[in-house]
């Protein structure tokens, strides 16, 4: 059996392995990996005289267990391998105690590609959870979203959907139909849903979620707010030009339920009347290039609903600071995510390293980049430039705000670093945007 190279660590005699164990646990639950590891090699070591095999399978586990937080992938496939055998021989081949490396290993071979093992394990260990805990126990959870999400990346639409409604069926089944407790398997559902293109089945989801917390709770509760955001962030996805529609209202609501409270978070309020705004601005992106009227449309969409938040909010007499701080510089809602690999001969013949280009621009009064000029640059390739300048160019912001109105702002820039790697240049880590000066400056 393979073990990790660690330091040893040494326990008074007579408790060496249960000490390990308890140490191995304590250490990893805190976050020091590296201790665990250590703990769990010199308990193992110990065990090696006839210690329990239930204490050497929860050895082997932790160590698993640590060993994967550190990305030490094959290691850690090792001592969940080991782990189950030793349950197996131990416990038998149906004992929950097997659930956890079962389900370890599935993912790890999942994350290896490959998904015909992982399935197996998956499988196996979600059988084992229904022989002890009955087919519709909420225990298997995290299996059925590993299982939802490898099927997914099959195209095996049918058998993640299979998943999807066992879990809320078991969600169901332990806390009743109209259970508030039901509600996250609902936001699971709707997830899944929204990714197969199933929107009338996301809708009815969420309905249902919203219809659950406004009977249990009231409808100004702020348990609302998850589901009514995550209705919004879905149908964004939705391919028809009228869900901008289904974003306002449930944003809309959002900012109303905040403003009926008590005691309201000033910045949680003045969050939640700018996202109407943003929500426009970034809905934008899907008719960049085909419907401009709409896109027109949904500009000004955006900056009414700011000029709205900032009115708004100096009529509630929010404190200017915090008012300052969503207006008082432009802020990037959205980029153009494409050209961020600039791969092709002409650059791979001319560049054999990275660097760094600079750009300062203006953010116009509707969020839109222009005057874009570079003020350092390192790289020396007009193709790395002119793509690195497609991403300020198709850049979005939230405008800045002078005494209520938006103005047109300069100074503002992005850094890109520019990497080097075996295929060509590739965009790394951007900097920005830093807002350097505005025009009354």
């Amino acid at each position: 059996m393979a073990s990790a190279n660690v330091v040893t660590e040494q326990y008074p005699s007579g408790g060496e392995v249960a000490s390990a164990e308890q140490s191995c646990n304590t250490k990893f639950s805190s976050g020091d990996s590296a201790g665990a590891i250590a703990a769990a090699s010199v308990g193992l070591s110990n065990a090696q005289r006839g210690a329990h095999q239930y204490t050497r399978f929860a050895l082997f586990l932790c160590r698993a267990n640590a060993l994967k937080s550190l990305d030490k992938i094959e290691q850690a496939q090792l001592d969940y391998r080991e782990a189950l055998r030793l349950a197996e021989k131990q416990l038998g081949p149906f004992d929950p105690e097997l659930v956890k490396p079962l389900t370890e290993l599935g993912r790890i071979r999942s994350s290896l590609d490959d998904q015909e093992e992982a399935e197996l394990l998956l499988l196996r260990a979600k059988d084992i959870t229904h022989r002890n805990s009955g087919i519709f126990n909420v225990e298997q959870d995290d299996l059925l979203e590993d299982l939802t999400s490898m099927y997914m990346s099959q195209g095996r639409k049918m058998k993640a959907k299979m998943q999807q409604e066992l879990a809320l069926r078991a969600a169901e089944e332990s806390f009743g139909e109209d259970s508030p407790n039901i509600v996250p398997a609902l936001h699971e559902y709707a997830n899944w849903a929204a990714e197969a293109g199933n929107f009338p089945a996301v809708r009815k989801s969420i309905e249902r979620a919203i219809h659950i917390q406004e009977q249990a709770f009231g409808p100004n509760h702020l348990g609302l707010i998850e589901t009514l955001r995550l209705r919004a962030r879905l149908f964004s996805l939705h391919p028809t030009t009228k869900t901008p529609q289904t974003g306002e209202r449930a944003l809309s609501r959002v900012a109303d339920i905040y403003a009926a409270q008590e005691h309201v978070d000033q910045i949680d309020l003045m969050k939640a009347r700018t996202d109407l705004g943003d929500w426009y601005m970034r809905s934008d992106k899907r008719y960049m290039d085909k419907w401009h009227r709409l896109k027109q449309r949904h500009q000004g969409k955006a900056l009414h609903f700011y000029q709205q938040a900032v009115t708004k909010a100096r009529e509630d007499g929010i404190d200017p600071r915090i008012i300052n701080q969503f207006f008082g510089a432009p802020k990037l809602i959205r980029h153009e995510a494409s050209r961020t690999s600039f791969y092709g001969r002409e650059i791979d013949r001319s560049l054999r390293d990275g660097g760094r280009i600079v750009i300062e621009f203006q953010v116009s009064s509707k969020g839109r980049t222009r005057n874009w000029q570079i003020i350092e640059d390192t790289v020396n390739n007009p193709d790395v430039t002119k793509a690195v300048i497609f991403r300020v160019e198709t850049s979005l912001f939230r405008p800045r705000f002078i005494d209520g109105k938006p103005v047109a702002a300069s100074g503002v820039r992005y850094a890109f670093e520019i990497e080097q790697t075996g295929h060509g240049l590739q965009l790394g880590e951007v900097k920005g945007p830093i807002f350097v000066r505005t025009r009354s400056q």
